[in-house]
């Protein structure tokens, strides 16, 4: 999560994994993305809407250099719920990641972008590669965090299955051979900052749209939520579609 006067990404710790008897015979079931989020949502156990508006949404003004998470989880049984991180007082928050944990939020400092890092997909990557058999193709993470016009926004990224593989590819290139993914991901924090940069030197602010031109045709989607917290749309570079 680079605020805009560094690189910094936020670090991830992983939950120990659980080892299931029946772990190869749980069958793979692909989630249409929106309809994920969109669970989430409707889910009340996980409290999402009022863990956004209650706990994350606050922290923003009250602690305005650092960051804050939930983590959601759901359990063999079935059952779900989310705990409520302790804020953090630097541009960066712990995220935990296996175990029954699937999904998280975070927010941003007033400090940073109103938009995710490059590192921010690599906490979502780890999600997805850490998720049990039972929650297979759950992971997301969304960000919480102020616009310019200092209105509260939502935003959410997700895999879809429509592009290539933007990370592996990365990671796997030649020109960053022997290097750690995080610090991989530091150096295209650098990038994506830039973008960033740009909008607000040409005063258009978008910096959605800067994100979305460092993922195009990959398999990262970006959604933003509606006011009321409820419903999710797809973010294009030029359009937006409404998917829920």
């Amino acid at each position: 999560t680079p605020p805009n006067d560094s690189g910094n990404n936020n670090p991830i710790v992983t939950a120990p994994v659980l080892q299931l008897e029946e772990e190869n015979e749980t069958p793979v079931v692909q989630i249409p993305p929106c309809e994920k989020l969109k669970n989430l949502f409707s889910n009340t156990s996980l409290k999402v809407k009022s863990r956004i508006i209650n706990d994350l949404r606050p922290n923003i003004d009250q602690n305005p250099d650092g960051e804050k998470a939930v983590f959601l989880k759901k359990e063999i049984t079935g059952r779900t719920g989310s705990i409520v991180s302790e804020p953090t007082t630097t541009n960066q928050v712990i995220i935990r990641a296996g175990g029954n944990f699937f999904a998280a939020i975070h927010t941003h400092p007033l400090t940073n972008f109103p938009m995710f890092s490059w590192s921010d997909v690599l906490v979502l990557k780890t999600l997805s590669d850490n998720l049990q058999p039972y929650n297979n193709d759950m992971a997301s993470f969304l960000l919480v965090c102020k616009d310019r016009n200092n209105v509260y926004q939502t935003y959410a990224i997700v895999f879809n299955t429509e592009g290539f593989n933007t990370l592996d590819l990365i990671f796997n290139s030649p020109m960053y051979a022997g290097m750690k993914p995080k610090k991989i991901a530091a150096k295209m924090d650098d990038k994506l900052k830039k973008k960033y940069l740009k909008e607000e030197k040409n005063g258009t602010f978008d910096y959605a749209k800067a994100f979305l031109e460092q993922f195009s045709g990959s398999n990262v989607s970006l959604y933003k939520a509606n006011n009321n917290l409820d419903s999710w749309s797809r973010l294009h570079i030029n359009t937006v579609t409404n998917n829920s």
